[in-house]
């Protein structure tokens, strides 16, 4: 018995691939309807496994030029968000929106010396530091960011460490 290859045309055995369903032009096919609706029937987790097995789907779709964009790909997109599993999640969340823009990337060195050690580090660069440690910046800039540190507070700190590998004498 010989199998026949699954075509876009099969409306019958596969709702999902309707060309309804595919153009996303019938109401309840958003990305957030389709999670909605399989987080109702299974576990969140299921549904947001799910949501990826639709993204994969509709990134072949596109590749075969059968939709014009991947919802999914674009909310990523729109969001700076690389994984489709938090997207899904948020898209489950009572607030969507709110939570979907909770999930941009935060902008690098936006603390109150953020401007100081991003100068500092294009500075060294351009006296020809490699200066692969950038992270070190960016996590510290990242920690003073969310807290509510002052600057004088924040150079005691920073003083007092250096006292202490001073004395125990690491250096």
């Amino acid at each position: 018995m010989s199998r026949r290859p699954v075509s876009i045309s099969d409306q019958k055995n596969y709702p999902l691939c309707s060309s309804a369903n595919v153009n996303c032009k019938r109401a309840g096919t958003t990305p957030e309807s389709l999670v909605r609706a399989r987080s109702t029937q299974t576990c969140v987790q299921t549904a947001l496994v799910n949501a990826q097995w639709i993204d994969r789907f509709l990134d072949w779709l596109v590749t075969r030029k059968a939709v014009a964009v991947n919802p999914f790909a674009e909310l990523r997109r729109r969001f700076g968000c690389r994984l489709t599993a938090p997207i899904a999640k948020a898209l489950l969340s009572s607030s969507p929106t709110e939570t979907l823009e909770a999930l941009r990337p935060l902008p690098r060195y936006r603390s109150h010396l953020g401007a100081a050690m991003r100068d500092h580090v294009a500075r060294m660069r351009m006296l020809g530091f490699r200066y692969s440690h950038e992270y070190r910046f960016v996590q510290f800039d990242r920690v003073s960011a969310t807290t509510s540190w002052r600057g004088e507070r924040v150079a005691f700190n920073v003083g007092a460490r250096i006292h202490c590998r001073c004395a125990v004498g690491g250096g």
